[in-house]
């Protein structure tokens, strides 16, 4: 009886570990999105100021 309380008690820690990782890369790729986002918005911003300056000169 102890043994499988123990086994259960090891999926569980195991089963939290992988929310865990999931939990994280998650996150990570959010964050690498919400930067490339950033980015790409920056680079649209610079494309039409110099279009804008240009027609303007």
């Amino acid at each position: 009886m102890t043994d499988v309380r123990l086994n259960r008690d090891e999926v569980d820690e195991k089963r939290r570990r992988i929310d865990a990782m999931k939990e994280a890369f998650a996150s990570a790729i959010a964050a690498r999105q919400a930067e490339l986002h950033a980015q790409k918005a920056l680079r649209r911003r610079s494309v039409w100021k110099a279009l804008l300056l240009g027609k303007k000169s």
